[in-house]
């Protein structure tokens, strides 16, 4: 991948790019709305995902969150906060959607972001 003066200059600077800012918006929302510090209707977009008897693995992981499935083909439907950010929180690692101070969050979410856009 050729890489432009212009991420060069970013990545120098430590900038996300707009698709990860968007992300760490998103996951930022949602680590406040398990810490309940969103209002009530934020916090009922996102819930915790309910252990059931189908499973195959045993999954200890109780930070995951239940994913919505959109029966629609809209690409603004897969857009929507109670869709795409189940998603976005469960492909965190385990050990920053277990951290319980919201700068040390921040901190490790950036970093996380960081490396996967700049593949470091």
């Amino acid at each position: 991948m050729k890489v432009t003066n212009t991420q060069f200059k970013c990545r120098k600077c430590h900038f996300l790019p707009i698709r990860h800012r968007i992300e760490y918006k998103i996951c930022l929302l949602v680590y406040k709305s398990l810490n309940n510090d969103t209002p009530g209707y934020m916090a009922d977009m996102v819930q915790k995902r309910k252990p059931t008897a189908k499973c195959l693995r045993v999954d200890t992981d109780a930070t995951r969150l239940e994913e919505v499935h959109s029966t629609c083909n809209y690409k603004a439907t897969e857009r929507a906060f109670s869709v795409a950010a189940p998603k976005m929180w469960n492909r965190l690692p385990e050990q920053i959607r277990n951290l319980e101070t919201l700068s040390s969050f921040k901190k490790s979410l950036k970093t996380c972001l960081f490396r996967m856009a700049y593949d470091c």
